[in-house]
């Protein structure tokens, strides 16, 4: 989507990005209300309000549900993070244009199918916890080195998109994992859960952007400094599920 924003704002102004997205967005539409049946066969059976409630309930008493969940959730305010700082980086400090931008943006999710690759491949072999581990560091070790390249002054796009590849590939690791640990915590509630821990990775993304967008100056410093304090933070929760996958759920 930024690749093609970028192109559009390039050629025909940054209205246009909004036009597509109408245009798009109906489309879409249209498709799921023709196309696209009501999946819950037993409707009759769906839960009450009480019992939604005491869903919840349970999954907040978890930690071992808040450990998946917080780790993915920092790990998702990274990526977050830097999609409301890199366009005005690239575009207001290095004098980049937005089609340009958006070329290099197709850096990240290349990253972020591959860390999906790789989870597919091995999660079952290493367990999630390992996983999880991984592309945490990764991304820690992605931003240490994107520090580096600003530090010495080679304020370039590739100082900024090319760590960001393992930015992408870490959250790859991190999200598949985080989110099977969080709905694997009480298997009879897998819908809140999956529900709750995905909102928190958006809302943590909320949170950050805003931050983003009162910090950044006349460097990428700001940017830089959010993204690796979030990756630290990623770390804390998951000693609540360390060694954890042997845990009982629900403890």
């Amino acid at each position: 989507a930024p690749t093609i924003g970028g192109v559009l704002a390039t050629l025909f102004g940054w209205r246009a990005c909004f036009a597509f997205r109408m245009a798009f967005g109906s489309l879409a539409l249209l498709f799921a209300f023709w196309r696209l049946s009501e999946t819950n066969r037993h409707r009759e059976s769906a839960e009450t309000a009480r019992q939604l409630v005491q869903g919840y309930a349970s999954l907040f008493r978890s930690r071992l549900f808040w450990g998946y969940t917080l780790t993915t959730s920092f790990i998702s305010a990274v990526f977050f993070a830097f999609v409301a700082g890199a366009p005005y980086v690239m575009i207001e400090l290095m004098g980049r244009s937005p089609a340009e931008y958006g070329m290099y943006f197709a850096i990240v999710p290349s990253g972020y199918i591959l860390g999906n690759f790789l989870s597919g491949r091995f999660a079952g072999r290493m367990g999630p916890n390992r996983m999880i581990l991984a592309g945490t560091f990764m991304v820690l070790i992605s931003i240490a080195v994107m520090a580096a390249a600003f530090g010495t002054g080679f304020v370039h796009p590739a100082a900024l998109f090319g760590p960001t590849f393992l930015v992408g590939a870490g959250n790859g690791l991190v999200l598949p994992s985080g989110t099977a640990g969080a709905i694997s915590v009480k298997p009879d509630l897998a819908g809140a859960a999956a529900g709750l821990a995905g909102s928190c990775q958006i809302g943590f993304g909320a949170l950050v952007a805003p931050l983003i967008g009162a910090a950044l100056d006349t460097t990428a410093w700001p940017l830089i400094t959010v993204m690796a304090i979030s990756s630290l933070c990623a770390i804390a929760p998951f000693g609540l599920v360390a060694g954890g996958r042997d845990a009982k759920p629900g403890h």
